[in-house]
């Protein structure tokens, strides 16, 4: 088994993640591990997923439900956060996984 060691950093900019430029130094940002994780198989890819999904809803937080659009700009914030998270990882199991999910990689 190929081990590695790598981590992904999420940057949540001001509740919009309508761009991108790289994260910044008074941005919330989480770190996540995952070199003890098997990314060739299915398992690993699923439990990375997980440790991406909570980290982007961390960064993107806080949710509340009550008013409308501060939902929707949670789940606009943390869809794109863990979409580059995937794509960044670059995994095909992950990226396999995510997919099946039925979202898409940027561009």
């Amino acid at each position: 088994m190929h081990r590695f060691t790598s981590m992904v950093i999420f940057s949540a900019l001001a509740l919009r993640c309508v761009a991108y430029a790289g994260p910044a130094l008074d941005q919330p940002q989480v770190v996540v591990h995952f070199a003890d994780l098997d990314l060739s198989r299915s398992q690993g890819a699923a439990v990375l997923y997980r440790r991406l999904r909570t980290a982007a809803e961390t960064v993107c937080a806080p949710l509340d439900e009550r008013e409308l659009e501060r939902h929707l700009r949670f789940k606009a914030c943390a869809q794109g956060a863990l979409s580059r998270a995937v794509a960044e990882v670059d995994r095909p199991a992950l990226t396999e996984y995510y997919r099946a999910r039925g979202w898409q990689l940027p561009s």
